[in-house]
């Protein structure tokens, strides 16, 4: 790919990488998915190291601003919580110091100044406006005093005068633990820094610890390993808790900003499918198919999209002579030489309020009054043909609209009815308008020297042909499609587009900005989307409570989700039950039901790895649904914390050896002492300690719902506290200033449970909000998704597949005319002639609308045979009123796809015309009428292309199609008449002929023709045969001549209109006024695309 396609690429994927990069850069979309995978992807169990050296970052650093700003709100909240927990800390253990008598510790006057000093972090972090740096400030803060804080708990022993009781090794721990967990789970820091927090908390309490805990030396190594255990198993959970956050909060960012990025290229690409489909269908019967699209009516027939209009007048022209002139130009030279001359005439009809219906060959079709009503529609259409004067000689009008005019005009005699037998048996007057003045559309264009004549001789022609060569440089006209797919005004028109347009749940805003680069547009929306989220207007689409969605289906879904940490959460839980055991042996008097438990427990967390991995190895369906990673996670933490709670019941007095001679003696600072009997569980402490970290297994599942880890947590600190006041913890160290020293560990244990809590809910709230925020992106991607498959399929039905992909996918920078020469395309033409008998305009039949009804039945039951396989070469060109055309062969070939030979294109041309027979002979059983089909194929060369620069159009010429035309105009109801050519192709296919002799042709003089009876066997399952019970029209009864007249124009076509007006202006243009016009487009039915 060079650099000018790739500045062409609307928009390009961004990727992540766990490293800091100076460099702001988007790579293409095949390297997001990898950089996604790469840097957002599954953690493998036991393997964070690389994460924890190195956190998640964006590469790109506007990217990461908008991460950072996304998660403001959701960060700010989670701080308060910090600080609350902080605030309640430090107050509880100054009213506990306050409480415990006179006695001089360091803590006793720091607790107090921390807690005003976290509470003025929390009124200044309570702020509704509040930056991403402001709040990092903020965070830095509270760390630094939360060190100051724990350092500050640490057993120091500085007694003054003895009045202070004598450190032990527990002595702060479950405090540094808290303020530890709190760092990781609920202060927004960044990881590396709460790492590095963890690690110097713990290595300050083990080295104050060892330096000042005056105790036997066996007793003091052990109580320090035990405490660097139980400080290294914070740590594991708090790294484990906030790696697998961030990555969970930017996988779901990512995933959003990919959604946005797809909606909004999406968005553009819809423009430019409507902006095309407008230029070829008026806006309201477009709107209307793309409505009935999205919500598909139930109906037993096909759709109609008509309407009824009034006083309008239509304009008719033809070029004569072009043939002639067509067969002497190129592709290339023909398909630019009709844009620029009915591209200036689209521009005459927009001047003179006319609107083109369609192009015919070398027919130039357009209407007045349609569909606006004007009340000087036919002054219009005879301004709009003195504009066209000077290239097609003379306006021919009738009389219906010569008694509009008023006598504005001057006019002579037509004498239409002496050249047209329609003209002639509706006995229709018709009239020349005599020009008062020549006019010049085209500089340099001069036609004065052609005379009128019923033929052009090949000298004019090309006169002619040199004249309008010359005239494109005096003007130029648009490519077609060129306005489509230009996207200089994109940006204001996003800023006219109303808000419901926009995200959903979000605040409108202008995006009329300019935007350097795809990467940075998509950026400054998100960015947009950002300043106008509120957390509290999402919160509307979650239960306060419970933080489940209130939309059963979403809550459902959310469910289904795969958790990709679960396998990492249940090894960590596996790791920490390790590290108990540790704890167990080294401190904690040994139990024969605590080492059954913690046994049984290692056990269990090995078969749940081993089960986890098969489930995923194997892919099994359902093994790890919600429920079950729900009752897994339940019993994963009762067991941990069973483990833990079975060291404190070995405490309890029962226990108790009671003919122990043994004593304490404490001694109270009034001087008193008390004697009681020795506590065999003299490390109860550790005891605790256990319990606290084990309820802390909850944290790591972070996909559980926040509602039943709650209960659990509740269920755990109330049987707690049940256990504790059973054990007699508080009898032991009860009396005097240190009875209120008996509740820390119920301190301890409510605000553990409290931040677990806090931690729960703010985890569940942030994963849930991420994934509304990624499924409404994803909403309305694909709502865009499904407007632009909308948009294509009508489009598919309206262009060749080829043609309106090569538009879509075009440069506009580079944007050419669409044309293709083909050697070998067989083309048809199947009328019904004896329609305009059928057709009239009554009162019962709603002006002939009913009509109209029955002849889209027809045409549409023809569109779905082509649906079928077989006949997926068969391209339809147009309808003509009703006269159908189709043509094989030309899709272009190009790379690998193999060229299918003219045979089998003939043959399924063949086929779906001996088919086409079969739906008639259908329709009219069921609709009790009696049409019959007459068919006209052709083979040779054409040219196709686009022209038409206002209202597009694909259409092919040639010598072929005229040919093909006269095939069916010349033909015989009930038959298929084809050319030698044709017949001579079939014949070697299994084909029967019955040769019809020569027939005279309009421009060809005469040919030798073939009717088209069948297949030899007539038991090709793929095709039908004509020898099937259907009415056949012998060929002595059927009249030769077309109904709409004997001098059919020489073009590919004939009307696109059903009318009741003449179209036999021979030699030049056209105009009649109808009081009745019912507007039929020329794809009436819409297949599937």
């Amino acid at each position: 790919m060079n650099g000018t396609d790739m500045e062409e690429i609307p928009f390009q994927k961004v990727k992540t990488k766990r490293k800091k990069c100076c460099h702001c850069c988007c790579s293409p979309p095949a390297a997001a998915a990898a950089g996604a995978g790469a840097g957002l992807g599954d953690p493998p169990p036991l393997l964070l190291l690389d994460a924890i050296a190195c956190e998640d970052e964006f590469d790109c650093k506007e990217l990461e601003a908008l991460f950072q700003s996304y998660n403001l709100k959701l960060e700010q909240t989670s701080t308060l919580k910090a600080l609350a927990v902080l605030i309640v800390l430090t107050a509880s253990l100054a009213l506990v110091e306050l409480l415990s008598g006179p006695s001089l510790t360091i803590s006793k006057g720091s607790h107090p100044v921390h807690c005003i000093i976290f509470l003025s972090l929390f009124i200044v972090t309570n702020v509704k406006y509040l930056q991403v740096t402001q709040l990092q400030q903020i965070v830095k803060l509270t760390l630094l005093f939360s060190f100051t804080f724990s350092f500050l708990c640490c057993p120091f022993s500085l007694g003054a005068y003895g009045m202070e009781p004598p450190s032990a090794p527990e002595q702060g721990m479950w405090q540094l633990m808290l303020v530890t967990f709190v760092s990781y789970s609920l202060l927004p820091v960044r990881t590396l820094l709460a790492i590095v927090f963890g690690l110097v908390v713990s290595v300050s309490h083990l080295i104050v610890t060892a330096t000042s805990v005056s105790t036997k030396r066996q007793r003091l190594w052990r109580t320090l390993v035990a405490n660097a255990i139980l400080f290294v198993s914070v740590n594991l959970y708090g790294v484990f808790v906030r790696i697998l956050t961030e990555r969970a909060q930017r996988k779901a960012f990512l995933q959003a900003r990919n959604c946005i990025e797809d909606r909004l290229r999406l968005e553009d690409e819809n423009e430019k499918q409507e902006r095309l489909l407008m230029s070829l269908l008026p806006r309201n019967v477009a709107m209307e198919m793309k409505e009935d699209f999205l919500k598909p009516p139930e109906r037993i027939f096909h759709k109609i999209y008509i309407q009824r209009h009034d006083n309008v007048s239509i304009l008719f022209a033809d070029i004569v002579g072009f043939t002639s002139l067509a067969s002497q130009c190129t592709a290339q030279e023909l398909v630019k030489l009709l844009n620029e001359l009915f591209g200036k005439f689209d521009e005459l009809a927009t001047e003179n309020h006319c609107r083109r219906i369609k192009i015919l060959g070398d027919c130039y079709y357009c209407v007045s009054g349609l569909t606006q009503p004007k009340t000087d529609h036919a002054h219009c259409c005879v301004e709009m043909g003195l504009d066209m004067i000077d290239t097609i000689t003379k306006v021919h009008i009738t009389k219906t609209t010569l008694e509009c005019l008023n006598g504005d005009y001057e006019v002579e005699p037509g004498y239409g009815h002496e050249r047209n037998s329609f003209l002639k048996k509706h006995n229709i007057e018709t009239y020349f308008i005599v020009p008062s003045h020549r006019r010049k559309i085209f500089p340099g264009l001069i036609l004065s020297d052609i005379k009128p004549a019923k033929r052009m001789k090949f000298k004019t022609v090309c006169y002619l042909l040199v004249q309008l060569m010359h005239c494109r440089k005096m003007f130029k006209a648009e490519i077609p499609f060129s306005n489509v797919m230009t996207c200089e005004d994109d940006d204001k028109r996003r800023a006219l587009r109303t808000a419901s347009e926009k995200l959903r749940n979000r605040s409108s805003f202008s995006t009329n900005v300019v935007y350097n680069t795809p990467g940075t547009r998509v950026n400054r929306y998100i960015s947009r989307l950002i300043e106008a989220r509120q957390t509290e207007s999402e919160m509307a689409d979650l239960n306060f409570i419970t933080l489940k969605y209130k939309q059963i289906e979403r809550e459902n879904k959310y469910h289904q989700l795969q958790d990709e940490y679960f396998t990492s959460a249940v090894v960590l839980s596996l790791i920490l039950a390790a590290l108990f055991g540790l704890v167990y042996l080294l401190i904690i008097p040994q139990s024969t039901i605590v080492l059954v438990l913690l046994v049984f427990c290692i056990c269990f967390l090995v078969a749940c790895i081993m089960y986890l991995h098969v489930t995923r190895v194997q892919c099994f369906p359902g093994c790890l649904t919600i429920q079950i990673r729900t009752i897994l996670c339940i019993f994963i933490v009762i067991l941990i914390y069973s483990v833990a709670q079975g060291c404190v019941v070995g405490c309890m007095p029962w226990v108790w050896n009671t003919n122990s001679s043994s004593s304490i003696v404490i001694i109270s600072p009034g001087g008193t002492n008390k004697t009681m009997n020795e506590l065999p569980c003299d490390t109860a402490h550790y005891a605790f300690l256990s319990c606290v970290v084990g309820t802390l297994t909850l944290a790591i599942f972070l996909r559980v719902s926040s509602l039943p880890k709650m209960i659990l947590l509740l269920f755990v600190t109330i049987l707690y506290i049940v256990i504790l006041e059973l054990s007699g913890y508080r009898k032991a160290v009860g009396g005097g200033s240190f009875y209120m020293r008996g509740y820390e560990p119920i301190l301890a244990i409510l605000l553990f449970s409290c931040a677990l809590a806090l931690h729960s809910r703010q985890v569940d709230l942030k994963l849930r909000l991420d994934y509304l925020w990624a499924v409404q992106a994803e909403e309305e991607r694909d709502d865009m998704e499904r407007v632009k498959l909308d948009n294509k399929r009508i489009l598919f039905n309206l262009l060749p597949a080829h043609v309106a992909q090569h538009f879509l996918m075009s440069n506009p920078r580079n944007m050419d005319l669409y044309y293709q020469s083909y050697s070998q395309v067989g083309v048809m033409f199947a009328s019904i002639p004896n329609f305009n008998d059928f057709y009239i305009e009554l009162d019962g039949n709603n002006m002939g609308v009913e009509c109209l009804r029955l002849l889209n039945e027809i045409i549409a039951d023809f569109d779905e045979l082509m649906d079928k396989e077989y006949y997926k070469d068969i391209e339809k060109i147009k309808t003509i009123g009703s006269t159908y055309m189709a043509a094989v062969g030309l899709v272009p070939t190009s790379g690998t796809k193999a060229k299918k030979s003219i045979f089998s294109h003939l043959s399924a041309l063949a086929d779906f015309a001996i088919e086409m027979f079969d739906v008639l002979d259908e329709i009219n059983y069921q609709s009790y009428n009696d049409f019959v089909l007459r068919v006209g194929i052709n083979v040779g060369p054409v040219v196709a292309g686009v022209i038409g620069a206002r209202r597009p159009q694909y259409d092919i010429w040639g010598n072929t199609v005229n040919v093909a035309s006269r095939m069916d105009s010349t033909g015989v109801q009930g038959k298929i008449q084809v050319t030698e050519e044709v017949q001579r192709i079939l014949k070697r296919c299994s084909y029967e002929f019955v040769c019809r002799g020569k027939v005279s042709v309009k421009g060809k003089g005469e040919m030798l023709t073939y009717f088209l009876e069948g297949k030899a066997n007539g038991n090709n399952p793929q095709t039908r045969s004509l020898n099937l019970e259907r009415k056949i029209y012998p060929y002595g009864k059927s009249n030769i001549q077309t109904k709409l007249g004997t001098s059919c124009p020489s073009v590919s076509s004939v009307a696109s209109f059903t009318v009741n007006a003449g179209l036999g202006a021979v030699q030049a243009s056209a105009t009649h006024t109808n009081q009745t016009l019912h507007y039929l487009p020329s794809v009436p039915a819409v297949k599937e695309a």
